[in-house]
Order: C-alpha cells, then sequence, then structure tokens
C-alpha cells in the first residue's frame, strides 16, 4: 500500500474505533477538515459517511472528478440535493445509529435529516476534533514546513514596512508573498495593526497610514 493510502487507512481505522466504543453503525462527518484529514479530499464542499466496512464520499457535480481523484479509498457518491443524498445512501445498509460532529451541523441540517432519516436515530458526538489531536510524521512535517515558510514571508516583509504604507497593503502583501511561497491560503484573515490600532487585538486592516515610531502589530 502507498505511504498516502496507509496514512489515510490508520486514520480512519482509529476513527472506526468509535463505532464500537459508542455503538454506532456509522458516522457522519460535514467538517470539510474532517473529511479532508480522513480521505485526502480538498473539496469545499460534501459529506463523508463511515460505516463499519465501507466508506462513502458524498459530493455534487462540481467535485466527481476530484473527489475520485483525491479520496482513493473511498466510494464516491454523487448527489443534487446533499440530505437526499445522504438518506440515499444510509439506507443500503441496515442502518439503527448513526454518530454526527455537533459542532459542525445546523438546527436546520439536523431538522432536514430528522425528516429524511426518521427511523434511524441521530446521536450528536461532541469534540470531534480530537480526532485529529495526535499528529502522525506526515502532519509534524507540515506544522514545521507552514512555520518555516511563514518565518521567512514575515522576514522578507521588513523592507516592505515603512511609513506611508497603509495597514491594508501590508495585510495584501503579506498574503501575496505567502501564497507566492507556496501557502494555500491563510488560517485566518491577516491583521496588521499600528500605532493606537496595536491596542486591538483583531483590528481589521484599514487606510491608515503607518507614521514613524508606529509599532506594527499583526
Amino acid at each position: 500500500m502507498l505511504p498516502e493510502l496507509l496514512r489515510f487507512s490508520d486514520r480512519l481505522s482509529r476513527v472506526r474505533g468509535a463505532l464500537l466504543t459508542n455503538g454506532l453503525d456509522a458516522l457522519l462527518f460535514l467538517d470539510m477538515k474532517n473529511i479532508r484529514y480522513l480521505t485526502g479530499f480538498t473539496g469545499s464542499d460534501g459529506a463523508l459517511l463511515l460505516k463499519r466496512n465501507h466508506l462513502v464520499l458524498l459530493v455534487d457535480g462540481r467535485y466527481t472528478t476530484q473527489a475520485g481523484k483525491e479520496a482513493a479509498g473511498a466510494d464516491i457518491f454523487k448527489y443534487r440535493d446533499k440530505i437526499e443524498g445522504i438518506a440515499e445512501v444510509l439506507a443500503e445498509d441496515a442502518i439503527k445509529t448513526i454518530g454526527f460532529e455537533a459542532a459542525a451541523i445546523s438546527f436546520e441540517t439536523y431538522g432536514q435529516l430528522k425528516e429524511k432519516i426518521p427511523d434511524i436515530q441521530l446521536a450528536p458526538l461532541s469534540g470531534n476534533a480530537g480526532i485529529r489531536a495526535i499528529k502522525d510524521e506526515s502532519e509534524i512535517a507540515c506544522l514545521k514546513k507552514a512555520a518555516g515558510l511563514a518565518s521567512r514571508t514575515l522576514a522578507a516583509m521588513r523592507d516592505f514596512i515603512k511609513p506611508g504604507i497603509r495597514e491594508r497593503d501590508v495585510a495584501l502583501e503579506l498574503e501575496y508573498r505567502m501564497r507566492q511561497n507556496g501557502a494555500e491560503g491563510v488560517s485566518f484573515s491577516t491583521i496588521v495593526a499600528a500605532g493606537k490600532n496595536s491596542a486591538l487585538p483583531h483590528a481589521t486592516p484599514g487606510a491608515r497610514k503607518l507614521s514613524p515610531g508606529d509599532s506594527p502589530g499583526h
């Protein structure tokens, strides 16, 4: 088995343990971070059904080709409506109880699921991010790579940051250079705040220009 497939297989095996521990027949994932962690799929929408011996990645027509390439260990199911698709896949097996990520589902979506699968018990699971708590070697390597990229990019910004530059221009330049150096994107909205704005921990970069003596924060 290829190293990448083995990595996802190990992760799935650990998560499948939750099925036995909690007496569940299946797990439903809607958090795209967890779906990527378990399958490698990098799309922006979808659902993942993890059964005892079966893995199904549900996507709409935009992602079928991508899902087939990225999620090699999963069967791909194309849906027109996500909730109806989930119900259809669940109907294939005699599933009585399914666990779902409580933090990743809205009350509206929960209600729609209850309506479509009235005979299946929905069991909310909290703390689902815990499945990513223990980092494997590949994750540690990614963390080191991201830290190095951020450090190098920030160091290279020193000559760009000078009086007369607007906060938002610093933020845009920083994001541009991070992507130029290989970043997929930013983890959160970039914060650049100088002068009195430095007192705001989550300030939004604005049109304020840096002045001599300002202490820029990010």
